[in-house]
């Protein structure tokens, strides 16, 4: 799977997803991005398989969204380690915040 192939499942969640940054005008939202190298594996001195590290934010104005349960669904679907690393109200912005960390193979770049 590719990044681009990532974001596209995650779009089956909602349509307002973006990468890195928070670009969606109104809740509820996603925002995704790599953000590491997780374990890989290696043979012959070359990398065979690369694994990268990232989260998943879901910005919510309704508390136990059923949106969280198909987040999870499309990381495991999307064969992810991953872990709900936190669940925070955000006063200032009156959104919850929920935030996942995956790990996974994928091709970082289309090819």
């Amino acid at each position: 799977m590719t990044l681009r192939e990532f974001e596209a499942r995650l779009r089956a969640v909602t349509p307002d997803v973006s990468h890195f940054s928070a670009r969606c005008p109104t809740a509820p939202y996603l925002v995704w991005a790599e953000d590491s190298q997780g374990e890989s594996v290696y043979a012959d001195n070359a990398g065979e398989d690369m694994a990268l590290q990232g989260t998943v934010d879901l910005f919510t104005q309704r508390e136990y969204d059923p949106l969280a349960g198909k987040v999870q669904t499309v990381l495991t679907q999307a064969g992810m380690a991953w872990r709900l690393n936190s669940i925070q109200y955000e006063d200032e912005a009156r959104l919850y915040h929920y935030e996942w960390v995956w790990e996974g193979a994928m091709a970082p770049w289309d090819t």
